[in-house]
């Protein structure tokens, strides 16, 4: 699962952190409201007349570890199957942001 932010909510955050004491030693999860799998944010994000591939997730490691030019890195890869989702709530809580909903996030 991800969850992703809109890139002015990210700025947002950046410039709150910057002028505020709260965010002293803390790491913070920037992470938008919505969870949505890999597969489905794909779906989602493309025109219905592009065509994908589905492969297994064994070869695209081999590809991230053989070939330099392969779409992902392992380091992309292990984020993908890791489902790392992280607490929204802390970060509106600390920002008092409105936070953006990506409208073709349907969850």
């Amino acid at each position: 699962m991800l969850q992703p932010i809109s890139i002015l909510d990210v700025c947002s955050c950046i410039n709150v952190a910057l002028n505020s004491s709260k965010f002293s030693n803390k790491i913070i999860d920037l992470v938008g409201p919505n969870e949505i799998s890999f597969e489905k944010l794909i779906k989602q994000s493309i025109p219905d007349n592009v065509k994908t591939k589905k492969i297994t997730l064994e070869y695209a490691y081999k590809q991230a570890l053989n070939d330099i030019n392969f779409e992902y890195g392992v380091e992309d890869l292990n984020i993908l199957v890791g489902n790392y989702t992280g607490n929204h709530k802390k970060l509106k809580n600390l920002t008092n942001l409105v936070f953006k909903k990506i409208k073709s996030l349907n969850t």
